[in-house]
């Protein structure tokens, strides 16, 4: 795994220049691993988990002196997917999240019930 995150801090430095202010991101996760004779081609639902290889992307874009983003928390937004291929590894999109857009209704629960 620390190879890995290596060869992604690697090629992260080479775009690290754009990222190196403090707005909200929105980073994009497409995740490829190595197909075997008997894995088809397609979305992958084994090991590892989708959610500890977004954790070590994240992690890659924001450690050494080449950061991609300065904080964790200007991640506002992940999308991810992981699937079975031929050429294994990671596509990574870091983007601005732009303006935040209420999705709808906020439905929130206190002592007294639920109230809109």
């Amino acid at each position: 795994l620390k190879k890995w995150m290596k060869a992604i801090e690697t090629e992260a430095a080479r775009h690290s220049a754009a990222w190196s202010k403090q707005i909200p991101v929105v980073v994009k996760l497409s995740f490829v691993l190595r197909a075997s004779a008997r894995h088809h081609i397609g979305w992958c639902a084994n090991a590892p988990d989708i959610d500890k290889l977004e954790r070590a992307v994240l992690d890659a874009l924001h450690v050494g002196k080449h950061k991609v983003f300065v904080l964790d928390a200007q991640v506002v937004k992940v999308i991810k997917a992981k699937r079975w291929g031929h050429e294994p590894g990671v596509w990574i999109t870091v983007a601005d999240a732009g303006p935040c857009y209420s999705p709808g209704t906020l439905v929130s629960a206190d002592r007294t019930g639920v109230s809109e």
